[in-house]
């Protein structure tokens, strides 16, 4: 048996698109008053199964910039979760809708996907 070490603590493994395709936003459709938010007034929803390293840009259904997260976190390669409190760049929060993020790796793969606020 022949053993190659040279791999093993790898920390930046090949993201594919399917592994992105894996992505999602929790909850989604976010209801303003569920249930989810974890104390009164607190809104957020959940980007789950994030590569280590990602950008993730969001837009309104018309294509107007709402705000980047950038993502840089865990060892763990794919099940990286972060965030987002549904405040623009300027810290106003987002009204009710459709919105469109895209994810994009360092690699430059990316995925578009939706999700929707309802109030």
């Amino acid at each position: 048996w022949i053993t190659d070490m040279s791999l093993l603590g790898a920390t930046n493994p090949v993201v594919t698109q399917e592994d992105l395709s894996q992505i999602l936003v929790v909850p989604n459709p976010y209801m303003i008053n569920s249930q989810f938010n974890e104390s009164w007034g607190q809104k957020r929803i959940n980007f789950t199964k994030l590569p280590q390293k990602c950008k993730i840009t969001i837009f309104t259904a018309s294509g107007e910039l709402v705000d980047v997260i950038n993502h840089s976190g865990g060892d763990d390669g794919f099940a990286g979760n972060i965030y987002w409190d549904l405040k623009n760049a300027h810290g106003r929060d987002v009204a009710p809708g459709l919105y469109i993020y895209q994810v994009e790796v360092p690699s430059g793969a990316t995925i578009v996907n939706k999700f929707v606020i309802i109030r």
